[in-house]
């Protein structure tokens, strides 16, 4: 959350000195940009911010789990299952219409 005040001030700065540079112009440049600047500032401080007070530190290994064979998943085999009736025993034509 600092980091977001901190790249709004920024932002702010930016937007001001920008702002205050362009003077009374009527150009539509002259008052847009400030205010790019200002989103790119924002853009650029608050990633910043957090790069440097974040604390990184290695994560912990987590434990693999091994499944054992009698899983839902390893009694349906690996084949791959249609939704032909032929697939499942039954006469052709049974059950589902055919989409030949």
């Amino acid at each position: 959350m600092p980091a977001i005040w901190i790249a709004l001030a920024a932002a702010w700065v930016v937007w001001y000195v920008t702002r205050s540079s362009a003077g009374t112009a009527t150009d539509t440049i002259d008052w847009v940009l400030p205010e790019v600047y200002a989103i790119l500032a924002f853009g650029i401080v608050a990633p910043l911010v957090l790069m440097f007070t974040g604390s990184l530190m290695i994560a912990p290994k987590i434990p693999v789990v091994e499944h054992s064979g009698n899983s839902a998943i390893s009694a349906h085999g690996s084949g791959a299952h249609g939704n032909h009736a032929a697939d499942h025993g039954a006469a052709p034509g049974a059950g589902h219409p055919s989409h030949h």
